[in-house]
């Protein structure tokens, strides 16, 4: 087909052929190899020789198709990477190390994902479709609650489809897997004309359904962690800190990771990710103890995980551990109470990865890539690139996600339960894991690591059913960085809205359109960043530049607007929480004084003009959650 030997309807009589012919298991079995030891290498019969970027373009389409026609895609070593080669000897040479096509490694590993996160393609029933022309194959992978409709255009220019050839293929949901585009569809059918690029090739996904969203009503929050808060407890203080973002008509009120602090006195690096951090406990309000054994009884798995890697063995110190877990639990249901009875929704914040010495590794090792001793097998981090040319290596071990997935995510189920039952919704720390994640093995750097296949949108499924959830999961994904279509595709399945930050990405926020914009959440800033203040002094603006900015982002059409309370309160980067990547000196700031009047000066003054411009916004913070 693709070297004009048999049309796009020969070449789809054969592969039904094939399929009528040949016993399932053995159909769904063989390899689908576009080279091989004994034929010259794929790229140099595509003619690389005399069009090398043409070729690169039919090998791509080649390798697409092999990952998505029945049969399991296989490659022979150096095809992804292009390497160009005669007959045998020449097409068995040494791997061109420093030489590869870094464009074709990155569509490979893409091709790799999809038929990884999409079961279809590895079960589906195959339906050839008539695209009306011989230069675009065109066929139908049907199965697993989902279809794909593959088209490969062989022609040198832009082919158009017309939407009258896909009228037989109903779905109310298309999502172009390659692009991360959706496309529109009516009354269960694509509506407008697809055109398949040179050489190119289109994978869209087809969904009976569309991907259900949280429920998000226009409105502005604030991020502080319970250590800034004058007296930095869940009791009286932090009802107190709720009383003042209400009065400044705010809704939302973000918090940093609440579990015990890990290296630094960091939250994002917990010894314990479903325990409590002791240290927020208002001892001037201890609950009575009517409720402990209860307390126990229903949080018996991590709770004595925890005591245990707490306390050891010593027993009156194990007690102390479970009784202050149990004030924690009561003193902290008691603010989302409060809260919730003020209109104020609380939205946690749910690191992914735990830390090596922790209470998780030491009940759970054999759900994390460790071997027997408890020794990492690798770890987190992320490549080199702009922002760190060496690359980072977090130490964090990674989850054995074919063992979680066979008990089921069981952890990761208990996780998220105490989650949704502590939290209105949940910010889901470094989201483009569970598309990928980057693994650097033990003793290497990160330059050597890998991207590897996360769980991908079968878990999030999978959790929705374990806690009999209907709809979307009350999930914000944190999607900074750079990504790709992998981990677009999977925001846009799961329904999860995502993030911006004005400091990383004024100019892209400001162009989005009303759709877009309604499944993102805009930040001045995160724990991360500087203050809105700082930035703008280091980019020449003053305090009414971060004013006018802040008005900026409440009159946009997003849902939710989120601010530092150091926005709120025009601090400078003296206020800053935390720069990542240093080591000292971060998670100290406080809101200064016994309480916000006392150390804010101006605050009701403050208030009052958060609260007009969120009326004047239609972000007003009023009514009960």
């Amino acid at each position: 087909f693709v070297l004009f030997k048999k049309g796009a309807w020969e070449t789809g009589d054969r592969l039904m052929s094939l399929a009528e012919n040949y016993p399932a298991e053995n159909f769904y079995g063989a390899l689908n190899l576009i080279g091989s030891h004994d034929r010259a290498r794929i790229i140099t019969v595509m003619g690389a020789e005399t069009n090398y970027d043409m070729a690169a373009l039919r090998v791509g389409m080649l390798a697409m198709l092999s990952y998505t026609l029945p049969g399991v895609p296989c490659v022979y070593y150096g095809d992804e990477a292009a390497m160009m080669g005669g007959p045998d000897p020449d097409n068995r040479g040494g791997f061109i190390w420093g030489r590869e096509n870094v464009g074709m490694q990155k569509y490979y590993r893409q091709l790799g994902l999809i038929y990884h996160q999409h079961p279809v393609l590895k079960s589906g029933q195959l339906r050839i479709i008539d695209t009306g022309s011989q230069d675009v194959l065109g066929f139908l992978r049907d199965g697993e609650g989902e279809k794909i409709l593959v088209l490969a255009n062989r022609m040198n220019c832009e082919t158009v489809i017309p939407a009258e050839r896909l009228e037989d293929i109903e779905g109310n949901y298309a999502l172009e897997l390659l692009t991360s585009n959706e496309l529109e569809i009516s009354c269960g059918h694509i509506v407008n004309d697809i055109a398949v690029g040179p050489f190119g090739s289109k994978l869209i996904c087809i969904r009976e359904e569309v991907p259900a969203t949280p429920e998000m009503t226009r409105s502005a929050g604030v991020i502080c962690h319970i250590s800034s808060l004058p007296g930095g407890t869940i009791g009286r203080p932090a009802r107190d800190f709720v009383d003042y973002i209400v009065s400044a008509g705010f809704k939302n009120w973000q918090i940093l990771p609440i579990n015990p602090p890990g290296i630094g006195d960091s939250p994002y690096s917990s010894y314990a990710s479903m325990a409590g951090n002791p240290q927020f406990i208002d001892r001037n309000e201890l609950p009575d103890m009517s409720g402990y054994d209860e307390f126990c009884r229903e949080n018996e798995k991590w709770l004595e995980s925890y005591v245990k890697y707490a306390a050891g063995d010593n027993g009156e110190a194990t007690e102390q551990k479970r009784i202050e877990q149990y004030y924690f639990a009561v003193q902290w249901s008691r603010l989302k109470e409060y809260a919730n009875s003020k209109g104020v929704m609380i939205i946690g914040d749910l690191p992914v990865f735990v830390s090596a010495d922790s209470a998780d590794t030491a009940a759970y090792g054999d759900l994390f890539r460790m071997d027997e001793e408890g020794h990492l097998r690798c770890h987190a981090g992320v490549p080199p690139d702009y922002f760190a040319v060496d690359g980072q290596d977090w130490g964090n071990p990674l989850y054995d996600w074919r063992k979680m997935k066979e008990d089921g995510y069981g952890w990761w189920t208990e996780r998220l339960k105490q989650c949704f039952e502590r939290y209105d919704y949940v910010r889901l720390d470094h989201f483009r894991s569970f598309s990928e994640y980057y693994a650097i093995p033990e003793g290497e750097t990160p330059v050597n690591g890998t991207w590897q296949p996360g769980p991908g949108l079968e878990f999030f499924e999978k959790i929705k059913a374990n806690l009999g959830v209907q709809g979307c999961l009350r999930i914000i994904a944190e999607d900074l960085g750079q990504l790709d279509s992998g981990v677009y595709n999977l925001l846009k399945l799961s329904g999860f809205p995502g993030m911006n930050v004005y400091q990383f990405s004024a100019d892209e926020m400001m162009a989005m359109s009303d759709k877009e914009m309604s499944r993102r959440v805009f930040y001045t800033g995160t724990h991360d960043n500087q203050t809105l203040l700082g930035w703008c002094r280091d980019s020449g603006m003053d305090e009414g530049d971060a004013l006018a900015i802040i008005r900026k982002l409440y009159e946009c059409d997003v849902p939710w607007v989120m601010l530092q309370i150091q926005d709120v309160f025009m601090l400078g980067d003296e206020a800053r929480i935390n720069v990542p990547g240093v080591a000292e000196g971060n998670w100290k700031w406080k809101i200064p004084g016994d309480s916000i009047k006392e150390g804010i000066r101006h605050a009701d003054k403050i208030a009052a003009a958060f609260r007009k411009l969120a009326v004047e916004t239609g972000r007003a913070g009023d009514g009960n959650v």
